[in-house]
Order: C-alpha cells, then structure tokens, then sequence
C-alpha cells in the first residue's frame, strides 16, 4: 500500500519485487482492502508505506509496517 507515491516509495517496491524474494499479488488502495487479499490467501504480507515515507527517508526517521505490526528499519541504499 503505498500512502505515498513518491519516487522513493516506487522504487522501493521495484527493489522489493526484482529482489525475487517476493512477488506483488495486488496494489490496494486502503488497509481493508489490502487485508482482505490476505484473508482470501491472495497475498502473505502487506507492505505499507506511511504517506511522509520520501520526508522521513531523507531524514532517516523511516520504519515500514508489515501487517503483522512487526516494523522494519529502512536502509537508504535507494
């Protein structure tokens, strides 16, 4: 879900799905939605991008949700 839509955030989801580590089932536009493709086994995860993602990054204070409230620290290699 990317709350964000800046460059940064989009190549960010480049990285993550070129990476081969993980594939991109479905691009939701709120929460629910993204919630509701893993219920229905559409998706494992959800990635979150918070709207002041590209900000944040540039001032190194960036943490992305999964849905499983677990936050990981974002390396700013992009």
């Amino acid at each position: 879900m990317d709350n964000n839509h800046s460059p940064y955030s989009e190549r960010l989801i480049q990285k993550v799905v070129s990476s081969g580590y993980l594939k991109m089932t479905n691009v939701s536009q709120n929460y629910n939605d993204a919630l509701l493709s893993v219920g229905q086994d559409n998706a494992d995860i959800i990635l979150e991008i918070p709207p002041r993602f590209e900000e944040d990054l540039i001032n190194k204070q960036t943490a992305i949700k999964t849905n499983n409230n677990v936050k990981m620290g974002c390396i700013t290699t992009l």
